[in-house]
């Protein structure tokens, strides 16, 4: 797996084999590649089971048209659509969105020319 994540948040898993806790680095970074899906999720989990769990992106967007971005309630892109899009992040809700499951994962859609911009991920304490 080849997550490109710069930036610890509260309780992250990369690839469910590493587990992050909070080193206190915020926000951080995610730049994607070609051909990447959900396969390539980045998964942020609730320190409490339950809690609801907020991403807030500051910047980033998708090779409008051919790269989309997806944000699920559940890990590794699994569960409901919280939102999905297709050029900058920041159009949809102000980039703010909220899982009530206590896990929420966001992964891009992308294809195998073109990316976008890195997105910057931030995780309210």
């Amino acid at each position: 797996m080849s997550n490109r994540y710069n930036g610890v948040l509260r309780t992250f898993f990369k690839d469910q084999n590493n587990l992050f806790e909070t080193l206190g680095r915020n926000p951080g970074t995610y730049t994607y590649g070609p051909n990447e899906g959900s396969n390539n999720a980045l998964n942020f989990v609730a320190n409490t089971t339950g809690d609801y769990i907020t991403l807030t992106f500051t910047s980033g967007s998708t090779e409008a048209g051919f790269d989309n971005w997806v944000i699920k309630d559940a890990a590794n892109g699994t569960g409901n659509t919280i939102a999905t899009g297709s050029g900058n992040i920041l159009s949809t809700n102000n980039g703010v969105f909220e899982s009530t499951t206590g896990v929420i994962s966001f992964y891009i859609d992308s294809d195998g020319s073109v990316n976008g911009t890195t997105f910057a991920i931030f995780l309210p304490l």
